[in-house]
């Protein structure tokens, strides 16, 4: 038989999931930092799972940086640069494309979701970046760089703050964020996600 444990009445019930499922700024932690590189083109990303560090909600963002042509994807490199500034950690993958020194690394981040479908045909979550800021400050990149007051965040958080959580269509099998049918267990990637 169970014991009775007081310290268990002053946690909060869980709201279910393990997916990030709502626009808002979360202060998350690194859990895995990847380069990709298509075998098909010239395309490379840098994929990211994040787990915020209230809920322990997780979420994969795919940040491509260069075409399928090679070119760069200014919007993107842009990001991040802002993201290696903000932790003050230059990139430095191993020969797997794993960038260690980024692993639990904290870092904001503004992020939208919604719903979509994947190419095979399971229903998962679709992140899409909005920007960085720094976990304790809450200053973006410009602002702490400029010694500025953290106006965005505040911004960011009046915008979100009738977000409402983005549900799942019952009717489809939902994407799990370890499901290891997705690209080498990585990420769930449609191949319309890759530019150009």
């Amino acid at each position: 038989m169970f014991e009775f444990d007081n310290k268990y009445l002053s946690e909060e019930v869980s709201t279910g999931g393990t997916t990030i499922n709502k626009d808002d700024c979360y202060e998350c932690v690194i859990t895995e930092a990847k380069i990709w590189k298509s075998d098909n083109s010239n395309s490379e990303s840098l994929n990211l799972k994040i787990k915020d560090a209230k809920t322990e909600k997780k979420a994969w963002i795919n940040l491509f940086y260069k075409k399928k042509n090679g070119e760069d994807i200014d919007f993107n490199l842009r990001h991040l640069s802002h993201l290696t500034y903000l932790i003050g950690v230059k990139p430095a993958p191993d020969n797997a494309g794993i960038i260690n020194a980024w692993t639990n690394k904290s870092i904001g981040v503004f992020l939208t979701v919604k719903a979509t479908t994947l190419n095979n045909g399971n229903q998962g979550y679709e992140f899409s970046l909005q920007g960085f800021y720094d976990a304790n400050t809450k200053l973006t990149a410009k602002e702490k760089s400029e010694n500025l007051s953290p106006e965005t965040y505040k911004k960011m958080k009046e915008r979100f703050a009738n977000a409402e959580p983005v549900e799942l269509s019952s009717t489809g099998k939902s994407n799990s964020f370890n499901d290891s049918s997705n690209d080498d267990g990585f990420f769930p990637v449609n191949n319309d996600d890759i530019p150009f």
